[in-house]
């Protein structure tokens, strides 16, 4: 089973190897696009038309270096950077992300209160 991180903050788990369906049903979506975040980090997101910035996911990204605005749902997966396959996150790859969707979301918590 494969570990990952649905940007809805819950944890998904796809059997055996990514596959397009497996993929697009954790997703809830008909298509996906793979973003290489770094050469251990994937992100797969619904590439279904119409969908909103996901503010949060993009501000992870743009953290990491990403330029764009992503839209509607994403999942995060580790990388083998040997053989470019997706596979499960470490540990130490899902918690520097909670930390970081944390840190995103407290910081729009205060700015929002604050006015």
């Amino acid at each position: 089973m494969l570990n990952g991180l649905k940007i809805t903050t819950e944890a998904v788990g796809i059997q055996d190897s990514v596959d397009v369906v497996g993929i697009n049903a954790a997703l809830g979506s008909d298509w996906y696009d793979l973003i290489p975040v770094t050469d251990t980090l994937d992100l797969y997101v619904d590439r279904d038309q119409g969908q909103e910035v996901n503010a949060a996911l993009t501000a992870i990204m743009q953290a990491n270096g990403y330029a764009g605005a992503i839209h509607g749902t994403g999942m995060f997966f580790g990388a083998d950077p040997e053989t470019g396959t997706t596979g499960s996150l470490t540990d130490t790859q899902l918690a520097a992300l909670a930390t970081s969707y944390t840190s995103v979301t407290r910081y729009w918590s205060r700015a929002l209160t604050a006015h």
